[in-house]
Parts: structure tokens; sequence; C-alpha cells
């Protein structure tokens, strides 16, 4: 009876040891959750550039109108931009269904919405890139203006220093 124990007792450990030696391998084959570690925010001109760095390269995609899908990122963010920008009041990042939906609630037309490969502070990211329609006015102060430096923490275009 004694010897009986012994081997139960044996093929318990081994099953469980089997059982968590499963569990451990599990996620290796699962795709890496993403998580958004930083925004970064840049204007100039009619332009407006949205760094987005994830623990992963984010994988960004469009979405309906100018909205945009943070693929394998749960994330929520509403940042008021009124107080520092001509082109937009807002921009939210919204959880749903495995990814996060980024909007922006702009002041001006925007003419197109893209993803770009931009520097950030942290490094190369996606940047989505907003154009907006420029006013007659602006139109004309952006062609005599000298062309000033985005500050250092605005995103930049890869290759631009």
């Amino acid at each position: 009876m004694r010897q009986a124990t012994k081997e139960t007792a044996r093929l318990l450990a081994a099953a469980a040891a089997a059982a968590f030696a499963v569990a451990a391998l599990a996620p290796l084959g699962a795709e890496p959750a993403r998580t958004l570690e930083d925004v970064q925010i840049g204007e100039r001109g009619a332009i407006l550039k949205v760094a987005l760095i994830c623990s992963a390269r984010c994988e960004i995609v469009p979405g309906d109108s100018v909205e945009f899908r943070l693929v394998g990122v749960a994330a929520r963010l509403d940042i008021d931009l009124s107080a520092r920008s001509a082109l937009a009041r807002r921009l939210t990042i919204t959880p749903s269904g495995g990814a996060s939906i980024l909007k922006i609630d702009a002041l001006a037309k925007i003419n197109a919405a893209h993803v770009v490969d931009c520097d950030s502070d942290s490094g190369p990211a996606p940047c989505i890139e907003f154009r907006f329609e420029q006013q007659p006015a602006e139109t004309a102060l952006a062609e005599n203006a000298p062309r000033q430096e985005a500050p250092p923490s605005a995103p930049k275009p890869r290759g631009e220093k």
C-alpha cells in the first residue's frame, strides 16, 4: 500500500510539472501585448503630428475617416489641446475590441491623415500626420516666413534633425 502511495505521489508530481511547463510555454506563441508608453504631439503650420511610443513598435492602421486603430494596445487617454494647438481641440484614445481608437477633434478641415515614420524624443516611432486646410492668410504667411525648427520634444520626419 505504501508503494502505491509513492507511485501516486510521483505521478501527481510529474503531472503538475508537465502542466506547469505547458502553462509557462503558452505565452511564447501568443502575440505580445503592447502598452502605450508615450504620446508626443508636434505642430508646424497646417501639419499636426502625433508620435505613438509603445512597449513594442505600435502597429497603426487607418480606420474610418481620420480615425486610427492601435492594434494590440488597450489604452484610454483624453488630451485637451485647446490651449496649445491652433489645429485641434482634443485628442482621444479609447479601447475597442483588442485595439484602441485614436480620434482628433479638429478646429479646421483635415485634408489628409496618414501614418509616417518620424523621430521622437525616444527614437524612431510611428506617427500619424494630419494635414489641415490652410486659411488664405496662413498660406501667405507660411510662404513668406522663415522656417522655424520644431521644439525639441516635437516629432520630426525621419531623417530630419
